[in-house]
Parts: structure tokens; sequence; C-alpha cells
């Protein structure tokens, strides 16, 4: 009797150690690996595509424009279109949320046109500008590397829209505008993010 004694007290205490060695377990998982929703520390990413995240604007494709000098960066989950715009590259350049031939609304969208204008030394009276602000658009001045640009901005049933104006080189206008669905605001930030991305690559003399 004192055998089946010693060997059933010797389960009871392997049992024991195994309910100890799992809960010891559980409580380390559910420290360390807790369900992402659960944890106070995550930072959150408005987008599903990380590399589409205005702080990783060093990670996404770049575009050069070697005729009217200057560089632009844009979200590696968005496309360059190379039709559907007038005038063609290199004056007019577009990148969208789908690919080139399959934007159908909606969409989120960046064309950045370029123009050599002799006339125009001041931008908040380019002809554009005054006549969007004439129609009720929001005119802000503001400046993209470094060179003063005006802002204008307004929406409409559909879509959220701004456009940035800006002398760059040899009088050269630059015109950076986008557009976004009104029920997406998320591509707002990718937006905005690619035109502070907009770089000269040359200055005047």
């Amino acid at each position: 009797m004192k055998k089946v004694r010693g060997f059933a007290t010797i389960w009871v205490v392997l049992i024991i150690l195994a309910l100890l060695l799992a809960g010891a377990g559980a409580a380390y998982y559910f420290t360390q690996y807790k369900p992402a929703k659960d944890r106070e520390d995550l930072e959150t990413v408005p987008t599903a595509d990380v590399q589409t995240s205005p702080g990783n604007v060093a990670l996404w494709q770049t575009y050069t424009n070697d005729k009217y000098k200057y560089t632009v960066r844009y979200p590696k989950s968005w496309y360059k279109w190379t039709q559907g715009y007038a005038p063609p590259e290199p004056e007019t350049i577009m990148f969208g949320t789908k690919p080139d031939g399959q934007a159908v609304l909606p969409y989120a969208s960046v064309q950045i046109f370029t123009q050599q204008r002799t006339d125009i030394t001041d931008i908040a009276k380019h002809p554009e500008v005054t006549n969007l602000v004439g129609k009720g658009e929001k005119l802000e001045m503001t400046t993209i590397d470094g060179f003063e640009a005006a802002k204008v901005s307004g929406q409409d049933t559909m879509a959220i829209h701004a456009s940035y104006y800006l002398i760059g080189n040899e009088n050269v206008v630059y015109r950076i505008g986008y557009q976004y669905p009104l029920d997406e605001p998320n591509y707002a930030a990718d937006c905005e993010g690619i035109v502070k991305s907009f770089k000269v690559t040359e200055t005047n003399p």
C-alpha cells in the first residue's frame, strides 16, 4: 500500500507542476503577445500599406523630370499614368491610386503641370488662382521646397481637391494638384505627402 500511495503522490506533484508551467506560459503569452487592439504601445498606421504612410516618404518611388528640373515622390501602392491627360509628359505627369486605364471613380490622383510663363511674377495673381478664388475656393500662401506657393482648395459633391502654384526655374510655373473622394479622407495624408516631397533640382542663378 505504501508503494501505491507513493506512486500516486508523484503523479499529483507532476500534475501540479504541469498546471503551474501552463499557467506561467499563458501569463507570458498574454503579457508579451496579446492582440494588437489591446496593446497600448502599438503605433496606428492610417493605411493598409505602411509604405503609403507619410512618415515613410523615404521609401516611396521617385519620379524625376529632367526637362523641368524637379523630383517628386509617390507611394509604392500608387501608379504613374502614361495616358489619359493632356498635354503629355514631360509637361504633365499624373499619379493615381488605380492603374492607368482602369481609373474608374472613386480614386485619388495627383497631377503636376508645368508651363513657362514670363508674365507672372506674383504667384497669388496667377490667372487660374484668381479665377478659382473668384468662384469661392480658399486661398492660402505657403512654401514648397523654399518657394512661395499659393494653395487653392475646395470640394464638390464627390471630392476634396487642392492645387499648389509656384514659380521655379527659368520662369517655370508648377501646378501640383490633387483630388480624393469625400468618403476616403485617409488619402489626404498621401496627397499632401506627395506635394511636400516636391523638390526643384536646379535653381535660378
